[in-house]
């Protein structure tokens, strides 16, 4: 007897390409994804080009679908739509468009936005945009973290820690593709993190830390384990936490072990 759990709110997942036995079934999930990317892109568009109207102190509402279609032409989309999935992949910039419907409409906010990726309110991380949002692999951003947002040609946007090292080298070199971003207040799902435990190299010491790290309410996503020395091992986890206080909940929970020397986010 086969059970078949059927969601209606589930979405494929680009890992499911990895074991599908037949072409049929590879060639409709790459279309769903395609398809959801697409979808995705046009949603966040939407709202990067209605945070930069709004910082350039234009009314979004006050924008008709012709002044739209006309900077899309003029950014080199063929519709509104287009638009909208080119802002959502980074492909153009969203203050760039919102000035030049504000020269469409006869505004005149270029001082304003040529300030606009400094000044302007943080875009808001609902957890729930997809593709569009990427979590940057260098620092790992969780709800609870100060962040900022890259965005890059073709991929959206991307979140690192504020004080992410390669953050600031990056935005040093190009300023215009960053913005400031935060986190809803109600946010939900899990989020990657990484920890480094320094523990006594005892037997069955790493059981003893995966014990507390799933009581903890945390999963692992991977881990690694080298010994420093005789006495000492290094145990490197990726996890899955909801925000920054129920990592801090897990480290706190791990320095209770007697084997555990170190602990710290990385």
């Amino acid at each position: 007897m086969v059970e078949v759990v059927t969601d209606l709110n589930a979405r494929p997942s680009p890992a499911w390409l990895g074991f599908v036995r037949t072409g049929k079934a590879r060639s409709e999930i790459r279309h769903r994804l395609r398809t959801m990317q697409y979808a995705e892109s046009v949603a966040m568009g939407r709202r990067l080009l209605d945070r930069a109207l709004a910082t350039a102190m234009i009314d979004p509402a006050r924008v008709d679908e012709p002044a739209l279609e006309r900077a899309a032409r003029d950014a080199g989309a063929g519709s509104v739509e287009a638009l909208y999935a080119d802002i959502g992949l980074g492909r153009v910039l969203a203050p760039v468009v919102a000035k030049s419907v504000s020269l469409i409409i006869g505004t005149v906010a270029e001082q304003v936005i040529a300030t606009s990726m400094a000044r302007a309110m943080p875009m808001v991380i609902r957890g729930t945009e997809g593709s569009t949002v990427e979590y940057s692999n260098c620092c790992l951003p969780v709800p609870g973290d100060a962040i900022i947002g890259q965005m890059r040609g073709g991929h959206g946007l991307t979140l690192h820690r504020a004080g992410c090292r390669n953050a600031r080298r990056l935005r040093a070199r190009d300023a215009e593709r960053w913005l400031e971003a935060s986190w809803a207040e109600d946010i939900k799902g899990m989020f990657r993190s990484r920890v480094v435990v320094q523990v006594r190299n005892e037997r069955g010491v790493l059981g003893r830390v995966a014990a507390e790290i799933a009581a903890s309410g945390s999963n692992i996503a991977s881990v690694s384990s080298e010994d420093e020395n005789e006495q000492v091992s290094l145990m490197r986890f990726q996890l899955q936490v909801r925000d920054r206080v129920h990592l801090a909940r897990v480290i706190r929970r791990l320095r209770r072990l007697p084997q555990a020397l170190k602990i710290e986010r990385v």
